[in-house]
């Protein structure tokens, strides 16, 4: 089994705890690639806490809340575009979902767009897709 890992950066703890109890207990068998997966997940409550996180780590997911404290999940999206040697598939998370929003997220290089509040199986699709992503590439 391998483990994919996983960056959760959002302001809000029970997103990230949220988060955190789901992904820790699923294990995905991803059909395109072959594998099994489990999750390994660092979270972060700051843009700039979740940058410095970035550097420092390879991360394969990157759950990214758009609206935090200081800078914003957009700038966050820009750093990890022309700053991060690695580049994580990016899913951006907002409490305002809006076509606008996600165009302007996909522009900026993330993955996907996941709306607040979500479901834990909306989670696990979305990540699903991530991951056979992240083999895809590989």
């Amino acid at each position: 089994m391998e483990t994919l890992k996983v960056i959760v950066i959002d302001d809000e703890m029970g997103i990230r705890e949220g988060v955190r109890r789901v992904l820790s207990k699923l294990i995905l068998e991803l059909p395109q690639s072959g594998k099994t997966v489990s999750f390994e997940i660092i979270t972060f409550e700051t843009g700039e806490a979740g940058v410095e996180g970035l550097k420092e780590n390879k991360f394969d997911i990157c759950l990214l809340d758009n609206k935090l404290p200081g800078i914003n999940g957009t700038e966050v999206l820009e750093i990890i575009r022309k700053e991060c040697s690695h580049k994580p598939l990016t899913i951006m998370i907002t409490a305002f979902p809006s076509v606008e929003t996600a165009d302007i997220a996909m522009a900026h290089g993330a993955f996907d767009f996941l709306g607040k509040p979500f479901k834990p199986d909306e989670l696990k699709t979305i990540i699903q897709k991530a991951a056979e992503k992240v083999y895809d590439q590989n």
